[in-house]
């Protein structure tokens, strides 16, 4: 019973640092794809005169 016991702790802590690593990439990729999507903003408008044009 001891070993069941100590499988499903493991199993349940493999779980948790698995949820954990996913929500880890995810928000990465989440703030790579909206960083992505500052930088194209930022380039139409120097593009058009824009605000940000030197």
């Amino acid at each position: 019973m001891t070993g069941f016991l100590l499988f499903m702790a493991g199993v349940g802590a493999a779980s948790l640092f698995a949820l954990l690593a996913w929500t880890f990439v995810s928000s990465i990729r989440d703030l790579r794809a909206e960083y992505t999507m500052l930088t194209a903003s930022a380039d139409d408008q120097q593009m058009e005169g824009g605000p940000c044009a030197s």
